[in-house]
């Protein structure tokens, strides 16, 4: 199955190095890039709503303008009670060492990257994924 990747981020060159990224270590996915965290929440209500795959992986970057990560990350939190199957990694310049301290703890954050990411980056994430699919099954 090919894997579904949402990149919420509004800097059009970390869009594209992260796409690249992605399909080095992956070879074929499916990459849909988002300028906001709300038109990416936007996308997966959508999705939820008319049952279509979730991504299996979201890269978030913090900051950004209308909702931030952080924003996105507290709306994201109320859907279906915290059950959605995507593996969400926050990608960011982390600026604010705040906002580092911050991601590692949040819940549903599975890990966090600066920006750019690298091909080791996007390796070590698809292992994750495909260990947890792995030992699932």
């Amino acid at each position: 199955m090919i894997p579904l990747v949402y990149i919420i981020d509004d800097d059009l060159v970390s869009q594209f190095a992260t796409q690249y990224r992605m399909k080095q270590a992956i070879g074929e996915c499916s990459l849909i890039s988002f300028d906001s965290g709300k038109e990416g929440l936007k996308a997966i209500i959508d999705q939820l709503t008319d049952g279509k795959k979730l991504p299996d992986i979201l890269f978030l970057d913090l900051e950004m303008p209308a909702m931030d990560g952080w924003g996105f990350l507290e709306e994201f939190s109320k859907l279906h009670n915290n059950n959605i199957p995507t593996d969400i990694y926050v990608l960011s310049s982390f600026g604010d060492t705040k906002d580092r301290d911050k991601v590692k703890v949040h819940p549903l954050v599975k890990g966090y990257f600066n920006k750019p990411l690298t091909l080791l980056d996007a390796k070590t994430i698809i292992q994750n994924i495909n260990s947890v699919k792995l030992s699932s099954k």
